[in-house]
């Protein structure tokens, strides 16, 4: 029988909170525009898609993309940044988490083109040979990663932690996807859910992302927290983390004792009024209130 260090237990509650801080991060509006859809709803719990190890990531979406939503690196920088470990710090600024999307054109017989949300996907990576890759446990090795000694176990549960997100519905021309993560609420770390919606204007081709976040408590969500952002093309950037010492255990960080301070204010943000959000904070969807949130959405940002 082995035991596990102190250090090495909190090496893998680490790698449980980096993917869903990471989610939090650095997020601004810009305006989004509308596009009316008659596509049918698929509401089935499904996993997000993975983007493929060996995948280059720098600013703008990667080979076989057409549009990167977020990319962040995480760096803890607020609290009690000064009772982690020196190895606990390096590990928290080891991978970067993507997520990428691609549109397709479609021929429309009566007037033209018209676009389908083809895929959404989410991937994990670090630098190798000063290219930001992505990797998974079982590649990272033969694509030339150094993530030493512990660096693998970080992986390894962070990479498990993204088999947690889940697509709560999509279509043609929307997906809504949830990915559980830590938020500063109120001065404490919560639990929360992030959800993205991906809305795609069907004849333009344009692709605009809407995030927020909803406290939960077991399978019961509450929220928003805040208003909804609207994401920019391209978001990349560095997380601060926000560091809480009463999360530790025996002198280590615990899952619980990171969590990001908020998604950041834009150019553009969407109250959650009595209409939304109940929409917003369902935590399963039917068709008829899959469709009524995206008309709702659309809505809310042309005001």
């Amino acid at each position: 029988m082995t035991t596990c260090s102190p250090i090495l237990h909190s090496i893998r509650f680490l790698g449980k909170t980096i993917l869903g801080v990471l989610m939090l991060c650095c997020l601004t509006d810009v305006a989004c525009s509308s596009g009316k859809t008659t596509s049918a709803y698929d509401v089935a719990l499904r996993r997000l898609d993975l983007i493929p190890p060996g995948t280059v990531i720098d600013k703008k979406a990667p080979k076989d993309w057409s549009h990167l939503i977020v990319k962040s690196y995480s760096r803890p920088g607020t609290g009690d940044v000064n009772q982690l470990s020196a190895v606990a710090d390096r590990m928290a600024r080891l991978l970067f988490t993507a997520i990428v999307a691609n549109v397709q054109e479609e021929k429309d017989g009566r007037d033209g083109k018209r676009y389908k949300l083809d895929k959404v996907a989410v991937g994990l990576g670090t630098r190798i040979d000063g290219k930001d890759t992505v990797v998974t446990p079982e590649t990272q090795r033969r694509l030339g990663a150094r993530l030493g000694l512990l660096g693998p176990i970080v992986l390894r549960t962070a990479q498990e932690k993204i088999g947690e997100i889940r697509v709560v519905a999509r279509s043609a021309s929307m997906l809504i996807f949830d990915a559980p993560s830590y938020l500063v609420v109120e001065g404490k770390h919560k639990s929360v859910i992030l959800r993205y919606a991906l809305l795609l204007d069907e004849r333009a081709g344009t692709l605009k992302p809407l995030v927020w976040a909803l406290e939960r408590d077991g399978d019961k969500y509450s929220g928003p927290v805040g208003p909804i952002q609207c994401l920019p093309p391209n978001l990349t950037g560095e997380c601060v983390l926000h560091v809480d010492g009463n999360e530790f255990s025996l002198g280590q960080p615990t899952e619980k004792a990171f969590a990001a301070i908020a998604p950041p204010k834009g150019d553009k943000e969407i109250e959650a009024g009595d209409d939304l959000k109940p929409l917003a904070s369902r935590p399963r969807f039917s068709t008829a209130a899959a469709e009524e949130l995206e008309s709702t959405l659309r809505k809310a940002i042309q005001k």
